[in-house]
């Protein structure tokens, strides 16, 4: 089986956080909806990375509906 790295680079984590304000200041409570669902793709991007589709060269890609 074929190795890989789960990187979340500084750039994405900024993403996140306003990501996060921008969905709390639509409602609350949805920020945190938010992170929960990402939390949960991180885990199955774990469990089985080649369950999702590649979009660049090595790179994966997961749509997140809230």
């Amino acid at each position: 089986m074929k190795e890989f790295q789960f990187i979340i680079r500084d750039k994405a984590l900024v993403e996140i956080k306003e990501a996060y304000d921008w969905y709390e200041l639509q409602v609350e409570g949805l920020g945190e909806r938010f992170l929960n669902k990402l939390e949960y793709y991180f885990e199955k991007i774990l469990e089985n990375p080649n369950q999702f589709r590649r979009t660049y060269k090595n790179f994966k890609e997961i749509y997140i509906h809230i």
